[in-house]
């Protein structure tokens, strides 16, 4: 069974209340003044199919669901981290070794590899972003074209 919901009380004047045709019942009625915001009053309507929009809702909810990927900030961090440590090293170096040079070398060749994999990935996330947006807007109907009923 439905729950039972509470009812608020409202004053009626007596020009609220008035006898419909059957003696055994009251009618009421209540005015109220809604107010539209002038942006509601001047906008218009557009057709929109109801698969569209669970197509769109879909979408829109995976990528909602979908775990944010933090592969690029490990590589951007491990990245800059490893050109922090190359450049301590060179400005810090009292003499030179081949041990020395070898993990300078190894320092500036890792900032650099995972650097240009961060902007790769980086490139990746926001193609796929691009992707989403544009399958949803292709779902959706532009606010300002209008759709002819008739062409369906």
């Amino acid at each position: 069974m439905g729950r039972m919901e509470q009812v608020k009380s409202v004053s009626l004047t007596f020009d609220d209340i008035g006898s419909g045709g059957d003696k055994n019942h009251v009618i009421a009625r209540h005015d109220a003044e809604i107010r539209v915001p002038d942006e509601y009053k001047r906008e218009s309507f557009v057709l929109q199919r109801d698969s569209d929009l669970r197509k769109a809702y879909s979408l829109l909810r995976a990528a909602e669901k979908a775990k944010t990927p933090v592969r690029a900030e490990l590589l951007l961090g491990l990245g800059t981290t490893a050109l922090g440590a190359f450049l301590s090293l060179v400005f810090t170096a009292s003499e030179l070794s081949v041990f020395w040079v070898a993990i300078v070398v190894a320092l500036a060749a890792s900032a650099v590899g995972l650097i240009v994999a961060f902007c790769f990935c980086r490139k990746t996330e926001e193609r796929s972003t691009h992707d989403l947006a544009r399958r949803v807007l292709e779902l959706l109907a532009a606010p300002k074209e209008k759709e002819n009923p008739d062409e369906h």
